[in-house]
């Protein structure tokens, strides 16, 4: 797939199909409003997750800034050699104007979120969170066995995916393969 020609928001889902192949670009230090930015991915064998810093709008103005950044996280399902995008994406706030690296220290971890969606077929969790410069492996155990990959850090974020069907567990580990932070999820059902 060729690379997508701006960081729009508009063209999130064809950044994260292309970050799941490519690697994550190199990044702006500034959100410019409209944009959408890879900050972290996942690329297992049969899920994969990206998580976004992105402009959002509040339609009202009292309950939200009228608008603001925030993380969404989209999850995506391999068939053969091509990624399927999920119907819905979630995410939270992030509390900066601009990208930063959040004040984590070396061999802390922070889960953050978790995202589930799904399409014909399959349902996917992405969770994400926030690990200190000690990370150097994130490994997901669930129905596929077990997958690490490179903690690949941009800004201190991960994001992982796994069947949200069967759940999986989450580890967190430093170039020695020591532990630094492990965490269950449980099934979840469609709904």
């Amino acid at each position: 797939m060729k690379r997508p020609e701006s960081f729009d928001e508009n063209l999130s889902a064809d950044w994260s199909i292309w970050v799941l192949d490519e690697g994550l670009p190199e990044l702006p230090a500034v959100v410019a409003r409209g944009e959408s930015l890879p900050l972290a991915r996942w690329a297992g064998p049969r899920f994969g997750a990206v998580l976004h810093v992105q402009w959002m709008w509040s339609p009202d103005p009292v309950e939200a800034p009228s608008d603001y950044l925030a993380t969404t996280v989209q999850v995506l399902y391999r068939r053969g050699a091509a990624w399927e995008l999920a119907g819905g994406e979630g995410g939270g706030l992030w509390d900066a104007p601009n990208l930063w690296a959040p004040p984590v220290r070396s061999s802390d971890v922070y889960f953050s979120g978790l995202s589930c969606s799904g399409g014909d077929g399959w349902y996917c969790c992405g969770a994400y969170g926030f690990a200190g410069s000690a990370a150097h492996f994130i490994e997901v155990v669930d129905t596929d066995g077990v997958t690490r990959l490179p903690a690949e850090l941009a800004h201190s974020a991960f994001v992982v995916a796994f069947d949200g069907t069967a759940g999986a567990t989450v580890k967190v580990l430093d170039s020695s393969q020591v532990l630094l932070a492990e965490r269950t999820f449980d099934a979840l059902s469609p709904a």
